[in-house]
């Protein structure tokens, strides 16, 4: 059967091919004050339901816990759920619909880093949104790291850092990470910077090219490097900054509560060409990534509009190395 539906069909390709796999974990837990409140390892399982079809793919989880609690494979948090192609490159919509919720979607760029994110307080019951931020290493395919926060009343109640990889449990990058020299700072020279937005339009640009690629004739870019970069080093009014594991910064805001418009400066975030601040930035949550033995960091920022709907995916790829180097 034909799809109508190119771009749904093409993000759904990036999620079979980048994320259905087996994921090997250790998940950190943390509350709003960041202190660390649980630890365990999880197994998460994306395969197809059958194996000469990707139409269909079964996601399941399995949690290990080093106390009384310890294997748990049957609970409403190991599914398993059922990811559909149809319900994904369906006409009008935009990402991979998650098999569980109906108002929560993923949004990949090609590499598999991208965004999980809800605002249906109908789907999560308390947690009025929920946000799960993707990170592939730039050069290690099986190398993902991943964030998610949660909303109680429109202020953060907890965040999660999984440290994953596909090829066991046992993980020398991992280990290497946990023993390298803690860093906040991004690598020298940038190499990579992409953006996506709701409508699933990408510019990306490598710093060798003289001009910017995009799929389409629109700005999608919504942070320029310098700005991104002031995200992290400076702490914005009404946000909180996390060290949550080695070479890893988290900043978000302390209060999803939706805005009211008219008491907000009328700007468009897609042309922040100053320095950010408050009253031109809607809101945000970034990750910064250093990965200080491949010579590598990544800047990550998810940029929600008043009423916290998201808006697009900034992506930044610096190395230590200048690119004509590499």
């Amino acid at each position: 059967m034909e799809n109508n539906n190119p771009v749904g069909l093409s993000q759904w390709n990036v999620f079979c091919s980048q994320h259905c796999r087996v994921w090997f974990g250790v998940v950190k837990e943390f509350d709003a004050l960041g202190k660390c409140t649980d630890c365990f390892r999880v197994m998460r399982a994306f395969k197809p339901k059958q194996n000469d079809s990707l139409s269909e793919i079964v996601h399941s989880n399995v949690y290990y816990y080093d106390d009384e609690r310890g294997t748990v494979t049957s609970s409403p948090r190991c599914g398993p759920w059922f990811y559909k192609e149809e319900d994904s490159t369906s006409i009008g919509f935009k990402g991979v619909k998650h098999a569980k919720w109906p108002h929560t979607k993923y949004i990949f760029f090609p590499s598999g880093s991208g965004i999980m994110f809800n605002n249906s307080a109908l789907n999560y019951g308390s947690v009025e949104t929920c946000i799960k931020l993707f990170l592939h290493h730039p050069k290690r395919p099986n190398i993902r790291l991943s964030l998610m926060l949660e909303y109680q009343d429109f202020n953060l109640h907890s965040f999660r850092v999984y440290l994953e990889n596909s090829d066991g449990w046992k993980s020398d990058f991992w280990d290497q990470q946990s023993l390298s020299e803690p860093s906040s700072l991004p690598a020298e020279n940038l190499i990579s910077h992409q953006a996506i937005d709701s409508n699933l339009e990408i510019s990306s640009r490598h710093e060798s090219e003289l001009e910017t690629k995009k799929t389409h004739d629109t700005n999608v870019f919504s942070f320029e490097p310098a700005n991104v970069a002031s995200l992290f080093e400076h702490i914005q009014p009404g946000y909180l900054t996390f060290n949550p594991s080695h070479n890893v910064t988290l900043t978000c805001p302390r209060s999803m509560k939706p805005r009211e418009r008219s008491n907000l400066e009328a700007t468009s975030p897609t042309s922040l060409s100053s320095p950010v601040s408050p009253s031109n930035l809607n809101s945000f949550v970034g990750v910064r990534w250093s990965l200080r033995a491949d010579g590598l960091s990544t800047d990550f920022v998810a940029q929600f509009d008043t009423d916290t709907r998201f808006m697009n995916l900034t992506e930044l790829v610096y190395s230590s190395v200048p690119l004509n180097s590499l």
